[in-house]
């Protein structure tokens, strides 16, 4: 399969604000090891990504059809509109939009991304190393340059840039299938307060 994409960039310096999140990733295990087989440094560029949502077949409507895509064309706009419904949520409660939002995205990682330990990124849709190669990297405590600080929890990303919990427990009904009879609520009750009472009446008065 197609995993993610990450690492470090060669044109890009590493920026302050996700400065001590990727010293720490190369202070470690997993990122001594890529330091010493990508020749970097605690100065290295700047470490992508800054944080991951699931990337694998997402169903879009087109024309009609349905159709999954995957990848970060699938991801990223996905991204961008959850930003949109924070945006959204504050302008129209007087406040003003998220801005830049990557620094925000370190500083309170700990409340709204799940870590990600276990997973690498070796393996791509080129044709060139059999889909997976040696040249990767690993997951690890903290942000890696696999999955960033972690996987996006949405309604904790609303809470945290919001203030307001959101509905998580909606139950959404099956589509009708043609074939449900819908009984209005005001024939029930006439059912129940009128014809049912003239029934029995009926029933007894014939068994008396």
């Amino acid at each position: 399969g197609i995993t993610t994409g990450g690492g470090f960039s060669e044109y890009w310096d590493m920026p302050d604000w996700q400065r001590t999140e990727v010293e720490t990733y190369l202070a470690g295990t997993q990122g001594q090891a890529a330091a010493t087989g990508y020749g970097m440094s605690s100065s290295s560029g700047r470490g992508y990504p800054d944080i991951s949502l699931g990337a694998n077949s997402y169903v879009v409507y087109v024309g009609g059809n349905t159709y999954l895509v995957s990848g970060t064309s699938a991801s990223s706009p996905v991204m961008a509109g959850l930003i949109t419904l924070v945006n959204q949520h504050r302008v129209s409660n007087g406040g003003t939009t998220l801005g830049f939002v990557n620094p925000s995205l370190y500083l309170n990682a700990s409340q709204y991304a799940r870590d990600v330990t276990g997973g690498h990124n070796k393996c791509t849709a080129a044709t060139g190393c059999n889909n997976c190669c040696a040249a990767g990297f690993n997951t690890d405590t903290g942000w890696d340059p696999v999955t960033g600080v972690g996987s996006l929890d949405f309604a904790q990303f609303f809470l945290v840039f919001t203030g307001v919990e959101m509905v998580t427990n909606i139950v959404i009904p099956e589509e009708d299938d043609g074939n449900t009879i819908a009984i209005p609520v005001n024939t029930i009750i006439w059912v129940v307060l009128v014809i049912v009472p003239v029934v029995c009446g009926i029933y007894f008065l014939y068994k008396i």
